[in-house]
């Protein structure tokens, strides 16, 4: 990321930043304590169909949820997962631009409704370890159904996964979003209609 970019982004992400391509919306939202990066199919922007929300703190920020893609929703297998979490380590970069190598981003990979272990299936165990490693966090006990996990800020990776279902890049760069009053008029699709 160029040093501009890197500023303007530290500048605008304490406000709401939004990327669409006229079908589709992404938000990222960054408070004195929470980062939040939410997906909406078809601009329905009042309800959230897929987000991540991760705590923020001094030395730590802690992945809290990642809803709406699991198992028996429409959004399953479909990468927005991917997308999303690509986005969030953008915006980690960002936040803890001047402290990389000093705050760790944690978590477990237990699903999101705690259910008993007699309920979980190896299979789910197995995706979300693989899952959450991709992006270079350690699992403690990757069988295990809800393992810590933790990696430094400075070691997560952006995951290339190709295009999601809707045609937008895992690796859709946070450079490319914009405040609500830089909403452009004109989109992608129009501009190739053309």
């Amino acid at each position: 990321m160029d040093t501009q970019t890197l500023q303007w982004l530290k500048r605008n992400l304490p406000y709401t930043l939004n990327w669409s391509d006229g079908i589709h919306a992404i938000q990222v939202s960054v408070s004195e304590n929470w980062l939040s990066v939410s997906f909406f199919p078809a601009l329905k922007i009042k309800t959230r169909s897929v987000h991540l929300d991760i705590e923020l703190s001094g030395k730590t920020a802690k992945i809290a949820d990642l809803v709406g893609n699991g198992e028996g929703t429409e959004f399953h297998n479909r990468k927005i997962g991917t997308l999303l979490g690509n986005i969030a380590v953008q915006a980690l970069r960002v936040v803890y631009a001047d402290r990389l190598s000093e705050v760790t981003l944690t978590g477990e990979t237990c699903p999101s409704t705690r259910v008993s272990d007699a309920e979980v299936h190896i299979e789910d165990v197995a995706r979300r370890a693989t899952f959450w490693s991709r992006f270079g966090l350690v699992l403690a006990e990757p069988l295990n159904p809800c393992s810590y996990m933790a990696a430094q800020i400075l070691e997560l990776k952006i995951v290339d996964r190709g295009n999601i279902r809707e045609g937008i890049p895992t690796t859709l760069l946070l450079g490319q979003f914009w405040r609500s009053y830089h909403e452009p008029r004109v989109y992608a699709q129009d501009i190739e209609a053309v």
